[in-house]
């Protein structure tokens, strides 16, 4: 019979294998009946078990167990699965260790593809050497696709140091787009790099992992540094403070120095990258308690400090026929947001013959403040030709007066172009009726209430009491800011 990996369990199964016994203890019942306490393993996780009725001396007299063959059933207990064994029997460890040790569940060779891509990406020709330097090492190659990320908490698998890695690395990547002041190359290679030394670090012949002697007296960062140093040294005219700035980034990357990092970060890339490595770690450790409970909350997390929430989401459906009709006009939205016209005001009229077949007249009904939208000749200031498309008949503009849309671009004297709505979802700009006035605002629905809300900090948030108070007159699809040339 094929192995039964842990990872495949359901409640109710009975299970028949040979398993890693990765911890024991003996316990008492509240009775005062003893039983074992087990943590079992394979390639595909961790579980709990119980042995009733049992006492160490009786099971292993010798006092240690490592390998059993066990028959039970799973159940449920707190939120997660454990198996209670029927059957026990003490075993000689398998010939074949690799269906026992913890192995990522993500794809590898594709993640060896992932680093050959982001090494090239690095552009400056010191950074890229030095990585290159680093990998051509085929020892230290190997141990960084095969090394776990660390002996029990984050990435503790096979193959898990590379896959921290490189979410590092593109977290880093992700970062530098967003703030163009970072020095992309700098913080990629220390993202790159900031772990290798746990190749020397970590023992992972058998299904636990350990550290070396290595890793028990130097530590992965000083391990690191040494790496990194080595390499910088065969490359000519490496300049010595961007010697300095990568290893700075290495020694820093814990974030604190009561978390192990001897310095602080004091560059801006050694901070993102400190962030970018606490994120990675934390976000795996609450998948993995939530992969291995199975709702509510998880027992205690050691790592987090806390509880798991792994309950279900309830998202709703994807396109609820009820709101359906109110989905965002996505190809005006993606529409430049302000058009600049160049010149003086359009001298179309309605039922002119000389307007492009393409453009659209549309009426300016006053300004915002001035009341209600009145789109009847004796009310309309004048007419601005626009671009047509679906629905543009009924849209109609008005003329912005203050500043309190400034942040979102909308400057005193603009045309706001809007397509009449009487809904609007959160985060929409909307022209709402508000003392008997319009006013364009940004729509925010809170928990603690619905608001109008101005886009510049000198003016304060409108309240509204409640849905049925909300006068939406439109929404703001488009901006016109005229310029006399």
């Amino acid at each position: 019979m094929s192995h039964q990996f842990i990872n495949t369990w359901e409640i109710g199964q009975r299970v028949a294998g040979v398993y890693y016994v990765r911890s024991v203890s003996e316990r008492n019942t509240r009775t005062g009946k003893p039983y074992l306490d087990l943590e079992l393993q394979d390639r595909s996780g961790i579980v709990d078990a119980k042995l009733w009725d049992s006492k160490m001396e009786d099971t292993a007299p010798e006092g240690t167990l490592d390998w059993v063959s066990v028959k039970g059933t799973v159940e449920e207990f707190t939120g997660t699965l454990q198996l209670k064994i029927q059957e026990f029997r003490k075993v000689t460890e398998p010939a074949n260790l690799s269906d026992y040790k913890l192995v990522t569940q993500g794809d590898r060779h594709a993640d060896r593809k992932r680093l050959r891509e982001m090494v090239d990406s690095v552009k400056n020709r010191f950074l890229n050497a030095l990585l290159m330097g680093v990998l051509k090492d085929e020892e230290i190659r190997t141990r960084l696709y095969d090394a776990p990320g660390a002996v029990t908490m984050h990435d503790a698998c096979i193959g898990g140091l590379l896959e921290h890695t490189l979410q590092v690395a593109e977290l880093c990547d992700a970062v530098a787009r967003q703030i163009p002041t970072l020095r992309r190359d700098l913080l990629l290679t220390g993202a790159i790099l900031h772990d290798v030394g746990k190749t020397d670090e970590l023992d992972y012949e058998g299904p636990v992992f350990d550290f070396t002697s290595s890793g028990t007296l130097v530590g992965h960062i000083t391990l690191t540094t040494e790496i990194v140093s080595r390499a910088v040294e065969a490359i000519p005219d490496f300049p010595p403070t961007l010697r300095d700035a990568v290893l700075h980034l290495i020694l820093s990357h814990h974030g604190k120095k009561e978390w192990g990092s001897p310095v602080a970060p004091a560059l801006p890339e050694a901070f993102v990258l400190s962030q970018c490595d606490y994120m990675a770690a934390k976000v795996f450790i609450f998948n993995r308690a939530r992969a291995e409970a199975r709702k509510g909350l998880s027992t205690f997390v050691k790592g987090l400090d806390d509880r798991v929430y792994v309950g279900d989401i309830d998202f709703g459906e994807d396109k609820p026929a009820e709101v359906a009709a109110f989905e965002p006009d996505w190809d005006e939205l993606a529409r430049p947001v302000v058009n600049v016209l160049m010149g003086s005001p359009s001298p179309f009229q309605p039922g002119d013959a000389d307007l492009a077949p393409d453009m659209i007249l549309l009426p300016i009904c006053g300004r915002i403040a001035a009341g209600m939208p009145d789109t009847s000749p004796e009310h309309v200031e004048g007419w601005r030709a626009v671009p047509s498309q679906p629905g543009a008949e009924k849209h109609f503009l008005l003329r912005v007066h203050g500043d309190s849309m400034r942040d979102a671009h909308i400057l005193d004297g603009d045309l706001v172009r809007v397509s009449p709505a009487k809904t609007a979802h959160h985060n929409d700009i909307i022209v709402a009726l508000v003392d008997g006035e319009n006013t364009v605002k940004r729509l925010l629905k809170r928990p603690e209430g619905i608001f109008l809300h101005p886009e510049n900090p000198d003016f304060d948030d409108i309240a509204i009491e409640s849905e049925q108070d909300l006068r939406v007159q439109g929404k703001v699809v488009g901006l016109i800011r005229e310029s006399v040339m």
